[in-house]
C-alpha cells in the first residue's frame, strides 16, 4: 500500500471546516479559515509548545570580515547555539561547477579522499551562497565532491567556498557573557571564541578578521514566520494533522456556532496539552562569585 501523500493547507482548513458543520465550504470560506483561523491554531501552538522537538531546526551562514554582528534567521523564535566551523585557507577557492548531488571544487585542492569525508563545504558567496553539505565521497583528480544531500540551489562556477574542520560553541558556551561588557570589547579582530545574544542578533568577540568562518545556528522556529510551502511545515501538517483539524474547527465554531464551540474546545484543549506535555526544555545556568 503507497504512503499517503502529504496533506496541503487547503485539505486541512477544508476538513476544519466541514468537521465544524460547514459541509460545502466556500472558497471564500476556506480562504478566510485560511487567512484567520489557521494563524490562531499557529499562535496557540507557539504560546503552548514553542520549544516542541518538530519546532527545531538549523541554518547556515558565512563571517563577514570585519563584521560582528549577525542577524538571526527571520523565523527563528527561541535560539539554541551558534557553533563557528573554521578551516585552513589552502581548502577554500571558487567552484568549477555543480549540480544535485555534487560540487567541482576549484583545481588547487589537492588531498586524499580520507582527509575530506565527512567534512563540510561551505559555500561563501555567489550562486547557493550560505549552504552547507558534507562529505561522502571525493575524486582527487576530477575534484568532484558528493554531497551527502542535494543542493537547495546548485553551485556554479560564481560560488566560492570553504572547506571546515573545526568547530567551536560559541552560544550557549561557559565563557559567553549573557551580554557585552567589560570582558569583552567589540572592536577586537580574530578568530571567534564566543559570542553573545543581543535581541535578534548574534555579537561574536573577536570581530572575524577573514571571510571564511562557516556559522551554525540552531534554534526554534516561530510557525507564523515559516514558510507554508516548505518542508518543515509540510511535516507539521502531517505529523499534527488532527490538531489543525480540530483547531480550525473549533475557531470556526466560535464564529458561527457558540453552543458547539463550547463542547469542541474541551477537545481541542485536551489535544494541545498532549502537544504540550512533548515539549521539554532545558536552560543551563552559571552562577558567578561577585
Amino acid at each position: 500500500m503507497a504512503i499517503p501523500s502529504n496533506p496541503t493547507i487547503a485539505e486541512i482548513v477544508t476538513e476544519g471546516l466541514k468537521r465544524s458543520g460547514r459541509t460545502s465550504p466556500t472558497a471564500t470560506q476556506i480562504s478566510d479559515a485560511t487567512t484567520h483561523q489557521l494563524r490562531e491554531v499557529k499562535a496557540d501552538i507557539m504560546l503552548l509548545a514553542p520549544t516542541h522537538p518538530y519546532l527545531e531546526t538549523n541554518a547556515w551562514t558565512y563571517s563577514i570580515k570585519g563584521q560582528g554582528r549577525y542577524a538571526l534567521p527571520s523565523e527563528a523564535n527561541i535560539p539554541v547555539s551558534l557553533v563557528c566551523f573554521t578551516g585552513p585557507t589552502t581548502w577554500a577557492g571558487t567552484a568549477q561547477a555543480g549540480s544535485g548531488p555534487t560540487i567541482t571544487l576549484a583545481s588547487t585542492i589537492n588531498e586524499d579522499e580520507l582527509n575530506l569525508l565527512g567534512k563540510y563545504v561551505l559555500l561563501t558567496g555567489g550562486t547557493g551562497a550560505a549552504q552547507a553539505r558534507a562529505c561522502i565521497g571525493w575524486n582527487n583528480t576530477t575534484k568532484v565532491w558528493s554531497v551527502d544531500s542535494a543542493w537547495t540551489t546548485s553551485p556554479d562556477s560564481t560560488s566560492t567556498f570553504q572547506i571546515l574542520h573545526t568547530a567551536m560553541n560559541l552560544w550557549p558556551s561557559e565563557d559567553t557573557p549573557s551580554e557585552f561588557d567589560a570582558r569583552v570589547y567589540p572592536h577586537a579582530v580574530g578568530t571567534p571564541r564566543v559570542s553573545a545574544l543581543y535581541g535578534d542578533e548574534f555579537l561574536l568577540y573577536p570581530t572575524p578578521e577573514l571571510s571564511t568562518y562557516g556559522l551554525f545556528f540552531r534554534y526554534y522556529v516561530d510557525l507564523d514566520q515559516v514558510d507554508d510551502a516548505g518542508t518543515l511545515f509540510i511535516n507539521l501538517l502531517r505529523e499534527w494533522r488532527s490538531l489543525w483539524i480540530q483547531g480550525i474547527a473549533v475557531k470556526c465554531d466560535q464564529r458561527y456556532d457558540e453552543d458547539r464551540y463550547q463542547t469542541e474546545l474541551q477537545v481541542y484543549r485536551t489535544m494541545l496539552e498532549a502537544l504540550t506535555s512533548q515539549t521539554t526544555r532545558v536552560i543551563r545556568k552559571r552562577f558567578i562569585d561577585i
